[in-house]
C-alpha cells in the first residue's frame, strides 16, 4: 500500500514541477524551440502564434550586448514613432526582467510588452535584431546586428512609414558611396567631383578648430537648414572623428531621410589637416594623405 501512495506522491511531484515550468516559461516568455526565425514565415513565441497590427516592430535587446546601447538612441526614435503611429513595440531579452526594465527606461526606450527570452531560442543569430511583422503574424523584415545609418533610415521608414524627422517618406534611400571614409579617400573624390564636408559640432566648438572647407550646421538645427543650404545631387561627408559616434549616426539618418542619397562619415583620425586645430599636421588640406 505505502508503495502506491509513494508512486502517486511521485506522479503529483512531477506533475506540480512541470506545471509550474510551463508557467515559469509562460512567464518569461521563452518560445518553442522549433520556431525558425526568417522572413516569409510565422512567429510564434511559447507556442502562441503572434497577432496585431501590420509593421509592428520587436526587439531582441541586451543590456551585455554593446551594440545595443551604442545604438540606445536610434532604438529610443524607433520605438517612440512606431508608438505615436499607434503600433505596438515588443521587447524580449534575455536579462532578469527588473535589470532589463532598468536598462529600457535609462536608454528611453518605450515598449508595450516585454518578454524575458533568450535569442537563440528564436533562432535569432544574436542581439541586436529588428523584426518587422505582417499583421497575420508573418515576419517580413529582419535586421541584425549594429546597422548603418542608412539602414537603421531603412528601417524607420519601413515600421512607420516615416522619416527619422517624423516626415511622410517613400521608399527606403540607396547611396553608392561606402558609409565611412578615411581623410586619403577624401583627398580622392575632392579630385573627382564636388564634395560637402558638413560638420554639426556647435557654433563654438567649429570656431575654435575645423577642417578646410567644412560647413557649420549645428546637429539641432539640420533638419530645418539642411534641405535648405545642402545640395541634394552632390555628395556629403560628415566630419565625425570628433563628434560621438550616436550624433553622426543621428545627423546621417536626419540627411538620408531628408532625401540626401550620398552621404559618409569621415572617421579617420590620423594626419587631418585643420584650421586652428591641435589636430593639424601640414599647412594646407592638399599636403596630408593617410590611410
Amino acid at each position: 500500500m505505502s508503495r502506491w501512495i509513494d508512486i502517486a506522491l511521485v506522479v503529483l511531484a512531477a506533475g506540480l514541477v512541470g506545471a509550474a515550468a510551463t508557467h515559469y516559461l509562460r512567464e518569461h516568455g521563452a518560445a518553442d524551440a522549433n520556431v525558425v526565425l526568417e522572413e516569409g514565415r510565422a512567429f510564434e513565441v511559447g507556442g502562441r502564434k503572434w497577432r496585431g497590427e501590420r509593421n509592428t516592430p520587436i526587439l531582441l535587446l541586451s543590456t551585455d550586448c554593446p551594440a545595443c546601447t551604442q545604438d540606445a538612441l536610434f532604438y529610443q526614435m524607433l520605438s517612440k514613432q512606431a508608438r505615436s503611429n499607434g503600433l505596438r513595440v515588443e521587447v524580449m531579452m534575455p536579462q532578469d526582467p527588473d535589470r532589463a526594465r532598468l536598462w529600457l527606461r535609462e536608454q528611453y526606450v518605450e515598449y508595450d510588452e516585454f518578454r524575458r527570452i533568450k535569442p537563440s531560442f528564436l533562432r535569432a543569430r544574436g542581439t541586436p535584431t529588428i523584426l518587422v511583422l505582417g499583421g497575420n503574424g508573418i515576419v517580413e523584415n529582419i535586421w541584425t546586428g549594429k546597422l548603418p545609418p542608412r539602414e537603421q533610415s531603412d528601417v524607420l521608414t519601413i515600421v512607420t512609414g516615416r522619416t527619422a524627422s517624423g516626415a511622410r517618406a517613400s521608399e527606403p534611400s540607396r547611396g553608392s558611396v561606402p558609409d565611412e571614409i578615411s581623410f586619403a579617400y577624401l583627398q580622392d573624390i575632392r579630385k573627382e567631383r564636388k564634395v560637402q564636408l558638413l560638420d554639426v559640432r556647435g557654433r563654438s566648438h567649429f570656431a575654435s578648430h575645423h577642417l578646410p572647407g567644412a560647413i557649420n550646421l549645428p546637429l539641432d538645427e539640420l533638419e530645418i537648414r539642411g534641405p535648405i543650404e545642402l545640395d541634394p545631387y552632390e555628395l556629403i561627408v560628415l566630419d565625425c572623428i570628433e563628434v560621438p559616434a550616436p550624433v553622426c549616426d543621428m545627423a546621417a539618418r536626419l540627411l538620408f531621410s531628408a532625401g540626401f542619397h550620398e552621404v559618409t562619415m569621415l572617421k579617420n583620425q590620423s594626419s587631418v589637416p585643420s584650421v586652428n586645430s591641435p589636430r593639424s599636421t601640414c599647412a594646407d588640406s592638399g599636403a596630408a594623405s593617410q590611410q
